[in-house]
């Protein structure tokens, strides 16, 4: 069996702290990591529901209970979500913008800035020695051949769902609620006043204002009766995201807004062609927001951490020179970013570190007949406005959700809230791919984390739940904040005698790579006079990626 079928990971044992890129404390982040050489989408889906993720070839699991910012991974369940007022205004914004190329006066400009996730990765120890020892030591990581102990109840079909979401209260008050007001048979609190119908009069005076409107902006007659035609068919249902990110524009809009997604592992035609471009971008971003040097956003760290992924190759597609091409842009909008979001001085994201850090990928691409028509795998999602590349969101498509890896963007766009955009963005899009595979329903955002004010607008998309740290089951957001008000790590699960099923540990079912030699760990461990520290570094290892990974992906020994 060829090594493309596994996933091939090498596990760190060691646990020293090291800076917080949140709240900049010198020594007090704790995690546990291992290089993923060869990642398969089935594989990364199931760590990722353990609190694991990934940054480039990098995987992380923080450990909750040291660390001193627990990172909680938070999802939003997309078919149900519901847009809020705020998220509304941002698209009405951002239309706006596009339509006339202006907002109103100071228009989120006062809001506070967003960020999907910091680049916590950066200061571990030895990072950078770790990758350059994983890019020499690839070739002697193939899979030259499989122990015959090893049966096909280790084949790497996608596992169904193991999803344990606990349900948030059957009955919640709206924020602000009356006491006073009556309750339906069903349980849900009744707006009274939004049962009363709207006068007549007013109703035609808005269908009035708004036709002059579109009139006014270059739609002809025939145009604005067909819309207000179609609004009438809607009836009283609200407008979906799809209805607000599909508004129409005028004939000669101020800006268009091209949304492009191109697969970045292995690199596709369209990836190559925008690869200056999309660096200039992030290091932009990260000289603006983060605060970044030059210096340290290098491409080779932009394509280590962003472009490359270890999600296995399972179709292989002919790499193009294509985003190549447009790689310098996207690096300086990148530093631009940093540095002016995350106040990360020039010097820190050299080109290098801008490729391992939003390049590379572990993750193999997977096109199954039942799954998205672009298939499993790590994808860029460019944002061109008016023919300049002006943000990048780095998502993960997987089994079951789409998980945001990170998001950067051209400072000077800051008002347009872009981040909030383009999160409403990659949730529409997996609504989009439900329709071509079912079991894709939840859309990841990272984590979270609730001493962050720049995290805090996570919990606005609904509904969404936080994982817990000790049964690995989601609970909802609302539930979890006022336990994390109280205590900045816990346990969501109230039951003290629910378990992590998964975490029952048989180290002699835990496949290895020795040699180029797939095998069982009890195979292995008669073969070779091993250290007792061996016995406890895969057993930790096993607890921490669980049973059902361990059984699966094979673990380097040397």
């Amino acid at each position: 069996m060829a090594s493309k079928d596994y996933s091939i990971v090498e596990y760190y044992a060691e646990h020293e702290g090291y800076r917080c890129g949140y709240c900049k404390s010198t020594d007090t982040n704790y995690s546990h990591g291992m290089w993923a050489h060869n990642l398969t989408v089935t594989d990364y889906q199931d760590l990722i529901d353990r609190g694991w993720r990934r940054s480039g070839l990098y995987c992380y699991k923080p450990t909750m209970n040291l660390t001193c910012c627990p990172l909680y991974t938070i999802r939003c369940a997309a078919l149900e979500f519901k847009l809020s007022k705020s998220q509304k205004k941002v698209l009405k914004r951002m239309h706006r913008f596009l339509s006339h190329g202006n907002t109103k006066s100071n228009e989120g400009r006062s809001e506070t800035p967003e960020i999907m996730d910091v680049c916590p990765v950066m200061d571990i120890p030895g990072l950078h020695e770790k990758a350059l020892k994983a890019e020499r030591d690839a070739e002697s990581l193939k899979v030259l051949s499989v122990d015959s102990t090893i049966t096909e109840k280790t084949g790497h079909a996608q596992s169904p769902s193991q999803d344990n979401c606990i349900p948030g209260p059957t009955l919640q008050s709206p924020r602000g609620e009356n006491k006073d007001q009556p309750i339906s048979k069903t349980g849900a609190y009744v707006d009274i006043t939004s049962m009363r119908p709207p006068c007549k009069k007013a109703k035609f005076l808005r269908l009035e204002r708004k036709q002059k409107k579109l009139l006014s902006q270059g739609f002809s007659e025939k145009e604005v009766e067909s819309m207000t035609r179609r609004g009438k068919s809607l009836g009283n249902k609200e407008k979906s995201l799809e209805n607000f990110l599909n508004e129409p524009l005028p004939p000669n809009p101020a800006h268009r807004l091209e949304v492009r997604l191109v697969r970045s592992n292995p690199p596709s035609q369209e990836l190559e062609q925008t690869y200056q471009e999309a660096y200039q971008v992030y290091l932009k971003y990260q000289m603006a927001v983060h605060g970044d040097s030059a210096e340290k956003c290098t491409l080779h760290q932009y394509t280590r951490f962003l472009v490359k992924s270890p999600l296995k190759v399972v179709l292989v597609a002919v790499a193009s020179p294509e985003f190549k091409r447009s790689a310098d842009e996207s690096y300086a909008l990148f530093v631009r970013y940093q540095f002016h979001i995350h106040q990360e001085k020039d010097d820190k994201w050299t080109y290098p570190a801008f490729e391992e850090f939003l390049v590379d990928s572990p993750l193999a691409p997977w096109q199954p007949q039942d799954g998205p028509p672009q298939g499993y795998g790590s994808f860029h999602q460019q944002y061109w406005l008016s023919g300049r590349l002006v943000a990048v969101g780095v998502i993960d498509i997987l089994p079951r959700c789409i998980s945001s890896v990170y998001f950067y963007y051209d400072p000077d766009l800051g008002h347009l809230s872009l981040g909030t955009y383009a999160s409403l963005r990659e949730l529409a899009l997996t609504q989009s791919l439900y329709q071509h595979a079912p079991s894709l329903q939840y859309y990841y955002m990272g984590f979270y984390i609730q001493t962050c004010p720049k995290m805090r607008y996570k919990a606005g998309y609904t509904p969404s739940f936080l994982l817990c740290p000790e049964t690995y089951q989601w609970f909802p957001v609302e539930v979890c904040r006022p336990k994390l008000e109280v205590n900045k790590y816990c346990r969501f699960n109230d039951d003290l005698a629910a378990t992590d099923c998964d975490s029952e540990i048989n180290i002699n079912e835990v496949l290895v790579l020795r040699r180029h030699v797939a095998m069982p760990y009890f195979l292995y461990a008669s073969k070779y006079q091993l250290e007792p520290e061996d016995l406890r570094e895969v057993e930790q290892y096993a607890r921490l990626v669980g049973m059902s990974c361990a059984r699966r992906m094979l673990l380097v020994r040397n």
